[in-house]
């Protein structure tokens, strides 16, 4: 298995990592167990909430929580106007923006299961045309379908609440895929659940962290890729990773987020018909 201290000294996976968590809460799991065993999850440092804004201040970071022996980073959907204390963290008022998010939770053995429930996702968000602002991450376990936070611009996320907004698309979308993830679990023998984790705090793995347990990183490929794509490519010695996860569309996802307002309602309801 790889060293994390050894990994996380690349220039290259310091710079993946840090750029996507730039203005987000930062969490990072440690090789240090709590007293049930678990992996000790730290989202707090001197009372303020992590942050690494830079590849030097996350290589600081990480240096800091050393005698813990820091293993996966994770970084909120939601991106925040300022980090400074727990109270800027508690509600959703310093949120900019959020990146839509859906967990595709699944097991190694059925990865080609999990491909497939993409594929179901993917395909979906393109016939509400958002395209070009979307992009995966292989977690080692499961996948993450992601659109780009600038697919939902900050004036759009203002007027009609940033939490609402995101929370009702990734619901929505959801929803109209279920069906069809059924469809894959019958023909695969699996149990791949498409989830909607969009609460105001959850956090995702970034993008070339390793995985808490197992000898992966955490891989960005983008749609065009999904086809082709085999566990192989998470060896965290030589990871096939594409840096693509940053581009976007602006604003590509809006009309698509105004008719899950309409479905949905807003966060943790659906409107009355």
């Amino acid at each position: 298995m790889v060293s994390p201290l050894s990994y996380y000294s690349n220039p290259r996976v310091l710079s993946e990592v840090a750029d996507f968590l730039r203005g987000r809460w930062v969490a990072v799991h440690c090789e240090r167990r709590m007293k049930d065993g678990r992996p000790l999850l730290v989202r707090y440092l001197g009372g303020k909430p992590l942050r690494a804004s830079s590849p030097a201040e996350l290589a600081v970071l990480l240096r800091k929580l050393s005698p813990l022996r820091p293993r996966a980073v994770y970084g909120t959907a939601s991106i925040y106007e300022r980090l400074e204390s727990r109270e800027d963290v508690r509600g959703v008022d310093c949120v900019v923006v959020r990146t839509p998010t859906w967990d595709i939770d699944s097991t190694p053995e059925h990865w080609g299961a999990t491909v497939e429930a993409a594929r179901v996702l993917v395909d979906e968000l393109e016939k509400h045309g958002v395209v070009k602002s979307v992009w995966l991450k292989w977690s080692g376990r499961g996948m993450h379908v992601h659109i780009h936070e600038g697919a939902l611009s900050a004036e759009f996320l203002k007027q009609h609440g940033a939490l609402d907004a995101t929370w009702s698309l990734v619901q929505f979308v959801a929803e109209r895929v279920k069906e069809r993830v059924v469809e894959v679990n019958v023909k695969h023998g699996s149990r791949v659940k498409v989830e909607n984790l969009m609460d105001p705090q959850r956090v995702f793995t970034a993008p070339l962290s390793l995985h808490r347990e197992l000898d992966a990183s955490c891989v960005a490929l983008k749609p065009d890729e999904l086809d082709s794509f085999e566990p192989s490519w998470a060896d965290p010695r030589e990871p096939r990773h594409n840096p693509s996860w940053r581009s976007y569309e602006l604003g590509e996802a809006e009309q698509l987020a105004e008719l899950a307002l309409k479905e949905v309602g807003g966060y943790l309801r659906r409107r009355r018909t």
